[in-house]
This record gives structure tokens, C-alpha cells and sequence, in this order.
């Protein structure tokens, strides 16, 4: 088997310049050790890619296109670029790495991690400061004697109470015109998920224990001094499920709190297969994915999924309190995910605010084929926004403003992966592209332009451009299909389908002999 030796090596990991007029992605056409950086211009007559160095390859990141500058991470750096000239600028950089860039309301102040605490870049004077104090450990006590003997000598001693009102006095003279908020020890926990909300007021952050697990070991045959050895691969199956706690730090009021999720709806509900009514002495185990920040308020919308895949739910928490309301339960007692829900409990699914944060955008199978819904906050009710009983969502990118929806779905036939826009406004979807094959689509920052990787069932993946506009035509970029691969004459099957043993439709690809050859062989 030659793999791509024999097909090719296609073109992957595609993202855009941060001014739009490049097309980044990585390939290898001339079978070199591994993929390099490719860039490819979308408006230069006659643009053919051409390798360039990755340090040159500024990406567009979408959750900042509404600022005028884009502020990253590089190289374990805080850096800003400039969204006209791609110029970057160093702003800060230790031995230790700054990572987990997020920005906030103001245009000026952004946030970024180093090591276990966030702290905040303000771009208007220069001016850094740490918002959080997350130690791990725990706090040190510091012991006093309490006894009755030195109660008695503090009182009846002149010298003890006057050095112990010098140290009060001391202290109080000595109190720092800059001060660190207080020291929030976490223990042996795993601290994750750190988010500051759009006000900056709030920080989120997901308190983990991980139980230790049963390592396994598989034998290594294949080494430089030519002895077998061990080396170690994934736990085996059936650990014990992790614990997590979601935190809300205050940086106004320097404290912390934690989100109580034992009033989540059935949270000691036993699954329908065990065929027992009677709910568990305590609640299952649940995970809180990433929280999903309001502009306006200080809400955040959060997906929780249980450990034991049988529910999800969707939550909207109330930063100032801590206290949530359950906006949607979904239980399904094979498995919950899909499309845009994912398929462990631990990935991320479709869930955001949408125009205005009139609502809330997320996907369920609640029909048994995931499509997209809409909560709104005026009506508290939950509307379908796509509809299909024969397909469903994939893919779901939201535009700027969050005004639109950029959809790739399977409408036109199961095995096909389609572009779509759907639009708040005017409650429709329109297609965009819909040529038999499989749609991969990577949005430009002004949302004009369209990078796709696309394949057919008889073509591998290439790299194409498009308008973004109805009913739209690809433009090839890239061919890496070799020579021996591009000789061979590949049938396009017919795909039929048929109703399986439960009635539903099976779908199947026919490769069928040509017809002279098939006469021969009878």
C-alpha cells in the first residue's frame, strides 16, 4: 500500500491571511519528508502557490474580527498585529509562556494566560496587571498558641502587648500601594478552562480532579539497539470518571464562587436500561464545556454533558450570582451526539449567541437527524431553524455580528456535504454550493470569499476558490494527484439505496463492469 505515495499528498489545514488576500494551507507536491506552508492569492492574475515560511503566515483568527488589530500568541509571545499591513509587533515576552488570548468589550484591554492566572494588556498606555491569584496547594496555616498560659502573658506582660501592637502597627505602614488580588489555592485539582467575560469582570474557570489510571503497557519490537522494550499506551477502559467544578471569580470583589448543578433536571436519574425507577444515592458525573459569553450582559450560555453520554444540558448562568436557568434537557438513552453535538462528551458541539444576544443558537437530535434551533430570551421558547427528516447540519460557522449562519449540511443526498447561509433577518437558507461531493469550507474575513477543499467520489481532495454568492463555481488551486494516480481511468459509481430490515434507507455505492467485459467473462 503506497498511500499517498500513490494518490498524492493533499492539500490541509487551510485558514486565511488576516487581510484576506491569501490563502494559507499546508502540502507537499513534491514529496518532500513532511507538508510545508503553501500561500496562494486570491486576486493576482495568474497566482499560482508558492511556498513560503511559516513565520510569514499571519492567520486571520474570526473571534477578533470586529477590532482593528488582532492581538495573539506567537512563539509563546504576546504580540499585535496590524490588520492593514500584517506588521507584528512584540508586546511582552518572558521564559515563561503567555498562550489563551481573549479579548474583551474594550478595544484596548485584552487578556492572556501565563501559567496558572490571567492577566491584562492595556494597549492604551502599555500598562500590564494580574486578575487572578490561582495557586496550587494549599494555604498555609499559620499556627498561634491559644493556651490559657499565653493568653495570661499577653495580658499581664507590658513587653508582649507592646511588640505585638509595633508588629500591628508595622504591618498596617507597610501595606503596598499595588496589591495582588488574594490567593486562591486549588490543591491538587486541575485547573482548566480559564475565560474572562466581555466586561472583564468575570473570570471562569473549571476545577478538575482526574483519577489516577491503571497504565498499560504494549511490547516495542523495533529500536536502534535492535532489544525489544515496553512503552506505554492508553489506560484501559472502564476508569473511574473525573469530577469538575465550575468557579466564578469576581475581580471586583476579589472572591470566588462556584455554580451549584445538583438541580439539574434528572441528574440522578438512573438510564432506561436498567429498568430501575429509583434515582442514585448521588448525581452523575458531568462535564462543563466551554462558556459562551453575552456582549451586553454578564450571561453566559454553557453546555454540560453527563458522563454517562445519556444527557445534555444547556444553561444560561448569571455571572453576578452564580445561579442558572436549565434553557434545554436532551436525553437519549443510547447515546447523546451527532453532528454538531459531538460524539464524546468531552468535545465541544454548535452553541452561541446570535445577533444582538437576542438568543441562542445550538443543534439536537431531537428529531432524530441534528438540525439547528433557536432560543429566544423574549419568548423563552426553543424554534427549529433548519427542518429535515433525511438529513442533517454538519458544520456551522457564525458570520460577523452573528446576523447569518455559514451551514454545510447533507441536503441534497447523505453523502454529500453542502454550503449553505441562513439568514436571522429574512428566515432563509440559501445555497451557495451544492456540486455532488464534499464541501470542506473556510470563510474569508470579509466574508466575500471562500477557500474549499473539495472531493468527489472519484477525485481526492483539492484546494479551490469561490464568491461567496448563490449557486457559486469553484476555481482549482491546487493539483497534487500524481502522475500514476491521474493515468488511471476512475469510474464514477452510481449510488443507489434500498430499505434495510428495519425499514430504513441504506445507501450504497455500484461499481458495475464495463459491458463489452462483462459479455467476455460469460
Amino acid at each position: 500500500m503506497k498511500g499517498n505515495e500513490f494518490v498524492g499528498f493533499l492539500p490541509e489545514n487551510i485558514r486565511w491571511s488576516l487581510d484576506g488576500q491569501i490563502i494559507y494551507f499546508d502540502w507537499n507536491p513534491n514529496h518532500e519528508l513532511g507538508n510545508s506552508t503553501y500561500a496562494y492569492r486570491i486576486n493576482e492574475k495568474g497566482a499560482t502557490p508558492k511556498k513560503v515560511d511559516r513565520i510569514e503566515a499571519i492567520e486571520f483568527d474570526p473571534s477578533q474580527s470586529q477590532f482593528s488589530q488582532q492581538y495573539s500568541s506567537i512563539d509563546g509571545a504576546l504580540v499585535v498585529i496590524d490588520r492593514k499591513t500584517s506588521a507584528v509587533t512584540p508586546l511582552y515576552y518572558t521564559n515563561e509562556e503567555v498562550y489563551n488570548v481573549q479579548r474583551t468589550n474594550s478595544e484596548h484591554i485584552v487578556a492572556f494566560q501565563q501559567g496558572n492566572n490571567l492577566f491584562l494588556y492595556n494597549g492604551l498606555n502599555g500598562s500590564i496587571s494580574q486578575i487572578t491569584n490561582f495557586q496550587s496547594g494549599n494555604a498555609k496555616n499559620e499556627q498561634r498558641d491559644s493556651t490559657f498560659l499565653m493568653k495570661e502573658e499577653q495580658f499581664l506582660f507590658e513587653y508582649i502587648r507592646d511588640k505585638n501592637e509595633r508588629t500591628e502597627w508595622s504591618n498596617e505602614q507597610g501595606k503596598s500601594r499595588f496589591s495582588l488580588p488574594e490567593p486562591i489555592y486549588f490543591g491538587k485539582e486541575v485547573l482548566e478552562n480559564l475565560q474572562i467575560n466581555k466586561s472583564g469582570k468575570y473570570v471562569t474557570v473549571r476545577f478538575s480532579t482526574y483519577p489516577k489510571e491503571r497504565d498499560t503497557e504494549v511490547e516495542h519490537h523495533i529500536s536502534e539497539d535492535g532489544n525489544a522494550y515496553t512503552t506505554p499506551a492508553r489506560a484501559k477502559v472502564g476508569a473511574e470518571e473525573p469530577s469538575h467544578r465550575l468557579g466564578i471569580f469576581s475581580t471586583e470583589r476579589d472572591s470566588i464562587y462556584f455554580v451549584d448543578f445538583s438541580i439539574l433536571s434528572d441528574i440522578r436519574k438512573k438510564p432506561t436500561y436498567l429498568n430501575d425507577t429509583t434515582p442514585y444515592s448521588s448525581d452523575r458525573k458531568i462535564v462543563m464545556h466551554s462558556l459562551k459569553f453575552s456582549s451586553y450582559r454578564n450571561q453566559a450560555v454553557c453546555d454540560i454533558r453527563s458522563y454517562d453520554n445519556k444527557d445534555r444540558w444547556i444553561v444560561l448562568i448569571n455571572l453576578e450570582t452564580g445561579k442558572f436557568i436549565e434553557i434545554d434537557h436532551q436525553y437519549d438513552e443510547a447515546w447523546i451526539g451527532g453532528p454538531g453535538i459531538s460524539g464524546w462528551n468531552t468535545e465541544e458541539g454548535t452553541l452561541d449567541w446570535i445577533i444582538n444576544d437576542l438568543g441562542i443558537c445550538f443543534q439536537s437530535e431531537i428529531n432524530g437527524f441534528s438540525q439547528l434551533y433557536l432560543y429566544t430570551f423574549r419568548t423563552k421558547a426553543i424554534t427549529p431553524i433548519t427542518r429535515g427528516k433525511n438529513w442533517e447540519v454538519h458544520n456551522v460557522t457564525f458570520s460577523k455580528g452573528h446576523g447569518k449562519l455559514f451551514i454545510t449540511a447533507n441536503k441534497t443526498h447523505p453523502g454529500n456535504r453542502d454550503f449553505y447561509i441562513y439568514s436571522f433577518a429574512t428566515n432563509e437558507l440559501t445555497p451557495v454550493l451544492t456540486k455532488d461531493g464534499a464541501h470542506e469550507v473556510f470563510i474569508s474575513p470579509d466574508e466575500k470569499t471562500l477557500a474549499v477543499r473539495y472531493s468527489s467520489k472519484n477525485e481526492p481532495w483539492e484546494l479551490f476558490s469561490a464568491p461567496n454568492t448563490i449557486n457559486s463555481t469553484l476555481t482549482q488551486i491546487t493539483h497534487s494527484t500524481t502522475e500514476e494516480f491521474s493515468r488511471y481511468k476512475w469510474r464514477e459509481p452510481a449510488v443507489i439505496d434500498f430499505k434495510g430490515s428495519d425499514g430504513t434507507d441504506v445507501y450504497a455505492r455500484v461499481y458495475e463492469p464495463e459491458k463489452e467485459k462483462a459479455i467476455r467473462r460469460l
